[in-house]
């Protein structure tokens, strides 16, 4: 198989390394991983992902919090620092593989909550010389459940759907979709967009928790879909009032 084919497969195999050869008391090194990854003819640059992922494993490991940046897409396709480029301050406490994306799994001790980021978007990363905090929530959490609550999204018939989204959601859009989406500025404020999606209650519930900020323009059969989903809501909560 062509090099060029095998590095499509880099973060899967990186999953994998991780998931078979690494758990709460055991850890891999960067030289390690970059060993089993030539196992399947895959390069580690100094400047990719594996070093994140190095970097939140020592942190792990030394039972440490980890600073680091991260970064948003804008309707220009552009990139930009989230919360004006404010550091993050996280307890690491596990990685997770989904839809082709890697994410670290953490404690924010500001929110008090368990919460994910995408790890393709931290940017310089470093370890703190504060403790890791959060033992007791990510003690109570099923890593697999949480995943399949947080990331999981389509399934379902296959159609292309054009929606109308607030300029404020084109990173949204651009990290489920892919920068190479094509975003059709519609107004000052809003923009078009066609995406091929699996039509299902879950993609409907992904539109639907974005609020007035996006609308389904066509198929009109999933527009009519929506409207349903929403009557039938009406009708669940009106039901549960009443008893």
């Amino acid at each position: 198989m062509p090099k060029g084919t095998n590095q499509k497969f880099k973060l899967y195999r990186l999953a994998q390394i991780m998931l078979e050869q690494t758990d709460d008391e055991h850890f891999i090194t960067m030289p390690e991983i970059k060993e089993e990854l030539a196992r399947y003819d895959i390069t580690a640059d100094r400047k990719s992902i594996y070093y994140t992922v190095d970097a939140i494993h020592n942190a792990i490991s030394e039972n440490k919090k980890i600073q680091f940046q991260y970064y948003q897409w804008n309707v220009k396709k552009e990139m930009e620092l989230r919360r004006d480029g404010a550091w993050y301050h996280i307890s690491p406490w596990g990685l997770s593989w989904d839809d082709e994306n890697y994410y670290l799994v953490g404690f924010d001790s500001d929110a008090g909550e368990i919460r994910h980021y995408r790890v393709d978007k931290m940017l310089h990363i470093r370890m703190s010389d504060e403790p890791r905090e959060g033992k007791e929530h990510f003690r109570k959490l099923d890593m697999a459940d949480y995943a399949k609550k947080s990331f999981g999204m389509f399934g379902g018939k296959e159609q292309t759907v054009k929606l109308l989204v607030d300029n404020s959601l084109a990173g949204v859009i651009i990290d489920r979709f892919g920068k190479e989406v094509m975003m059709i500025p519609a107004d000052q404020e809003n923009f078009t967009v066609n995406v091929t999606v699996m039509v299902s209650s879950v993609f409907l519930g992904w539109v639907f928790s974005l609020g007035e900020r996006v609308k389904i323009l066509g198929p009109e059969e999933v527009a009519e879909k929506m409207r349903e989903e929403g009557e039938r809501l009406v009708r669940q909560y009106q039901r549960r009032q009443q008893q």
